[in-house]
């Protein structure tokens, strides 16, 4: 059974493709935008655990978000 999921964060380039994390999270750490960055992410998370609330096989997931 599965207990909890994890969010990860992924940049899809229209032109370049999937950008790894390795490369841009530096890119936004240099540029001043983490912060924005961590708040985009944490608030995806939870909007993700509202809409699976009520379904009983998403309900009662755990998810962790790391964050800078």
């Amino acid at each position: 059974a599965c207990f909890g999921v994890e969010a990860l964060l992924r940049w899809t380039d229209p032109v370049r493709g999937v950008i790894p994390p390795a490369t841009f999270i530096p890119l936004a750490d240099r540029a001043g935008l983490a912060s924005q960055v961590d708040a985009f992410v944490l608030a995806e998370a939870c909007a993700t655990l509202r809409r699976w609330r009520d379904d009983p096989a998403l309900g009662q997931l755990r998810l962790s978000v790391n964050i800078g």
